[in-house]
């Protein structure tokens, strides 16, 4: 899923669950919409730099403010979107009965990455059939951005939407390899609809996150991951684990993980050796052998023949197979059948990544 359609989904998840409370509890404010917002929202899916291209220039964030308002007698379930710009951020929203403002909600950190986040907040408090003015706000290292200014009317229905952020927990990073590692955590939905990403980056202010999942609208912990790719090697990453729901944003503690080795994967070829057959019978055996990728992708496969020249004379090869790069020798197979009642077979394993290919030792067996 890109990043753009699933920030799409968030947004489309919020707007239910406004729909929602407005039906059951109160009612959609008929917001002033005469200022015009000043900040141009565009969603600007991550991606990684590339060698030869500059990397975005982290700055002040962008805060925009969301004409749509669930509201009862005393709260006001308000939204927006926070584009961090590469910075670790911050956002709140103002309110007040004038202009100026005068109130606000409790800081909440809504990461660093480079894409326009819905940035929900839960005014309480507030008087009945009276009228509020509120805007949203985010801020950075460089700088401190004020979205425009709306107003709403605070209705005299008394049911209002039960505020539950939802709950979290990040765990340590499983499969790690050169390239690759998946990040995991829970999270408690507390009944309402929540979604939930995670940032990660070489230095604890992170950078990059990933795509924004749905984690359902459940009463209790569930499992999540995400699957990180096109790691650097021998590199440490630090990650969290970020969910919301339409009442606010909650962030785990940050852990971290080191990329496997080496750093550099060119400096060898796969290694292999030609191990014994096993399984010897009349018409079929198993070639076995043992190859160690020393860090890049590797395909391997066996050739066998009835003369011991093999490569010289044709003979046959079992499918290739596939491993990744990690650094470790593992043991690996091929059963082969339709061969020939008491007859000498040689065989020998062969592997090949980036770096070129090799050839393993001529072993022989003799069928039953």
């Amino acid at each position: 899923m890109s990043k753009n359609v699933a920030i799409g989904v968030l947004i489309v998840i919020l707007v239910i669950f406004i729909g929602y409370f407005a039906y059951k509890s109160g009612e959609v404010a008929t917001v002033d919409t005469n200022a015009t917002s000043t900040v141009d929202v565009v969603v600007v899916p991550v991606t990684p730099s590339t060698p030869g291209t500059p990397s975005p220039v982290p700055s002040a964030p962008s805060a925009d403010t969301a004409t749509v308002v669930v509201l009862s007698n005393t709260t006001a379930v308000v939204s927006g979107k926070v584009n961090p710009h590469g910075a670790p951020t911050v956002y709140w929203y103002e309110y007040g009965q004038t202009s100026n403002l005068g109130g606000r909600t409790s800081n909440q950190n809504i990461g660093s990455g480079y894409s326009s986040i819905t940035s929900p907040g839960y005014i309480t408090g507030l008087k009945s059939k009276t009228q509020y003015y509120f805007r949203l706000n985010a801020q950075n290292a460089y700088g401190v951005t004020h979205g425009t200014t709306y107003n709403f009317t605070t209705t005299d229905n008394t049911v209002a939407p039960p505020a539950a952020s939802p709950t979290i927990q990040v765990s340590a990073a499983t499969n790690v390899t050169r390239d690759r590692a998946n990040i995991n955590g829970k999270v408690d939905a507390k009944g309402f609809a929540t979604a939930y990403w995670f940032e990660f980056g070489e230095t604890s202010s992170l950078g990059s996150l990933t795509g924004f999942e749905n984690a359902g609208n459940s009463q209790s912990p569930v499992s999540v991951t995400a699957l990180l790719s096109n790691l650097k090697p021998l590199t440490k990453y630090y990650f969290k684990l970020n969910a919301q729901n339409q009442f606010g944003t909650v962030n785990s503690s940050i852990l971290s993980f080191t990329t496997a080795g080496p750093a550099i994967a060119s400096d060898s070829q796969p290694s292999v050796k030609t191990n014994a057959a096993t399984n010897v019978a009349t018409s079929s055996v198993t070639m076995n052998g043992r190859v160690d990728p020393n860090g890049a992708d590797t395909t391997y496969w066996f050739e066998y023949s009835k003369d011991a020249l093999l490569g010289k004379i044709i003979g046959t090869a079992t499918p290739d197979q596939t491993m990744n790069g990690d650094d470790a020798a593992i043991g690996v197979k091929a059963d082969v059948s339709n061969l020939s009642r008491n007859t000498k077979y040689y065989y020998r394993l062969l592997a090949r990544n980036s770096q070129g290919t090799v050839v393993g030792d001529i072993v022989s067996f003799r069928t039953k």
